[in-house]
């Protein structure tokens, strides 16, 4: 709709979101029945099995399930953009009539919801990614993996709410405003794909879609204590959907799943990887599932560190990795600590290399929108001229004695032409291959055994509060360091903040450091208000390791789950 004023295109938008929930029939607004309540808290395998072997549930009420708990999500949390519940039930019901008439399932998924963050295109519908300038702009086609999705016999009925540019770690824009956080409201569930986290987390979805191009799954399944993989470019189809970035291919987005559990995520990756995408788009590599990837050694050769070397991770960050690898090396297995190296230049160069253009591209769509917090302080520093980062730079290493901020902020710098694209490309390899060299080394010394993983924290922090992310950006370090050399990655919940274990002072905290990114980030720090906040670890497997990360994050589950400590004691 274009010539149309922001606070029109509003208006418009949650008009229509609105009405979409307001005119569905009756049965999508009366609370869950019994059966319902077992459907929306069922593990996938248990939900296939009910409705595809058993036939003891029905596709359509599987989707009235889902419909009626996304429903209430939405109302707690401000999850949805589009919704579309109404045609899904048509789906669902032609599923059913399928089944009945040959007596089998259209595929995999045959009656299963899927929940899509904004950037998928589904026909019909808008892919606004909070901009006003998309608004009225519907989808002619399905995505690739919509389309695919659709002939396994899965039902898309929902889509997600993401942040202005997505390229920010909580889900703000200024058309649907901001997703709140599943069980501590004034909390972001993450971003970019926080919607979906949020959704999932209340139950509102059993399998979703999301992206990740920085944490973007990974930083939301964290915050919102669920399960997540970013896998490398190239094993999962993110063909004719909406980017904010199209082109970019220094620091590539992926799609990647995001479920309630491990086994979810399993069961939804092994079926994500064989939808042969590459017969539809010629970016995904011809790679199957390899079951024979999920063969483990009995004895696992494991790194972890718990500061990545920018900024130190906080008290509830550390624990939750700390007490993995006591429950590892409990069960058996080698864990060591792991250095990653020259991790300020890591920082800089991925956030060069994602600003390449100084965000003339994210801002393409955003015209007379009104910017959020996040959005404001990214480019207000990218169009900082360069004298002043240089005196900024003098102040921190003269007067902060903050010599790891000044690397940070001297070694970000965007391209102005071709040659320093190449430059910062080149250095990207050099990193890569640094890196590679580290793991090689990192075997065993006595068995030879290669390192099977890292464990890390996702985030320096739980999670922050809302219009906060910018003052605790450098807490994606965590995350970015792994798009940067394109690993495979996922996210698994391991405990919850607690008062008492992971209490710290902060104001001697803000005395005894001398990084002014850590003061920053750890101001939002506080134990007491954090109180019961999901904190998870990171699994990281090296480049197209997909299923091995999924193998591994099995096994820190049964590790986990079998401790006998209440407070590790968690939905996983």
């Amino acid at each position: 709709m274009t010539g149309m004023s922001f606070k029109k295109a509003r208006e418009i938008k949650l008009a229509q979101r609105d009405a979409s929930i307001s005119k569905l029939p009756s049965k999508f607004h009366v609370p869950l029945d019994n059966i319902e309540q077992d459907i929306a808290t069922a593990p996938v395998s248990r939900i296939i099995q009910q409705v595809q072997e058993k036939k003891v549930w029905s596709s359509e009420q599987v989707l009235t399930a889902f419909a009626k708990t996304a429903i209430a999500a939405q109302a707690q949390t401000n999850c949805l953009t589009e919704i579309f519940i109404d045609q899904a039930d048509q789906d669902a019901v032609a599923l059913d009539a399928k089944l009945k008439q040959t007596g089998e399932p259209v595929g995999p998924l045959h009656g299963i919801p899927v929940s899509l963050k904004d950037t998928f295109n589904v026909v019909g519908q808008d892919s606004t990614l909070g901009y006003s300038s998309y608004v009225g702009k519907t989808a002619n086609e399905d995505g690739v993996l919509v389309k695919l999705l659709r002939g396994a016999g899965a039902i898309p009925y929902v889509k997600t709410n993401v942040p202005q540019t997505l390229l920010l770690a909580e889900s703000v824009n200024p058309l649907f405003g901001a997703v709140d956080h599943p069980t501590h409201p004034g909390y972001t569930p993450g971003g970019s794909s926080g919607g979906e986290s949020a959704l999932l987390a209340l139950n509102g979805s059993v399998l979703g879609l999301g992206t990740d191009i920085g944490g973007s799954l990974r930083i939301p399944a964290a915050f919102a204590g669920i399960c997540s993989l970013k896998p490398s470019v190239g094993r999962i189809s993110r063909g004719k959907n909406t980017s904010t970035n199209p082109g970019i291919e220094t620091v590539s987005s992926v799609v990647g799943p995001m479920t309630r559990t491990v086994d979810d995520l399993e069961y939804f990756t092994k079926v994500l990887l064989n939808l042969k995408a590459w017969e539809l788009d010629q970016t995904v590599l011809p790679l199957p599932y390899r079951e024979e990837e999920t063969k483990l050694p009995a004895k696992l050769r494991i790194g972890y560190y718990t500061d990545i070397g920018l900024v130190d991770s906080s008290p509830a960050c550390k624990r939750a990795v700390l007490q993995t690898v006591e429950a590892l090396r409990a069960a058996g297995h080698d864990v060591f600590e792991f250095t990653v190296p020259d991790m300020p230049q890591a920082a800089s160069l991925g956030s060069s290399l994602l600003t390449a253009d100084k965000g003339k591209t994210i801002c393409l769509p955003i015209k007379k929108d009104p910017l959020v917090a996040g959005v404001k302080a990214m480019l207000k520093f990218y169009h900082l001229p360069w004298w002043m980062k240089k005196l900024q730079i003098w102040m921190l290493r003269t007067f902060a004695k903050d010599n790891k901020t000044a690397d940070y902020i001297e070694n970000m710098k965007g391209a102005k032409d071709v040659f320093e694209l190449w430059q910062l490309t080149a250095e990207r390899e050099r990193y890569r291959q640094k890196f590679m060299d580290l793991w090689n080394a990192s075997a065993n010394p006595s068995t030879g055994q290669a390192m099977d993983c890292i464990i890390c924290p996702v985030n320096a922090l739980p999670t922050m509060k809302h219009n906060k992310y910018h003052e605790c950006t450098p807490g994606i370090s965590y995350t970015v360091l792994y798009n940067l050399l394109d690993y495979s990655a996922g996210v698994l919940p391991v405990t919850k903040v607690s008062a008492q274990d992971d209490f710290v002072d902060r104001a001697s905290l803000m005395k005894n450091t001398w990084n002014s990114m850590e003061k920053g980030m750890f101001a939002h720090y506080n134990v007491q208000e954090m109180q019961g906040l999901p904190v998870p670890v990171q699994v990281v497997g090296r480049r197209l390791q997909e299923e091995k990360v999924i193998a591994m994050m099995q096994v820190i589950k049964k590790v986990l789950n079998e401790s006998g400590k209440p407070e590790l004691q968690m939905r996983r």
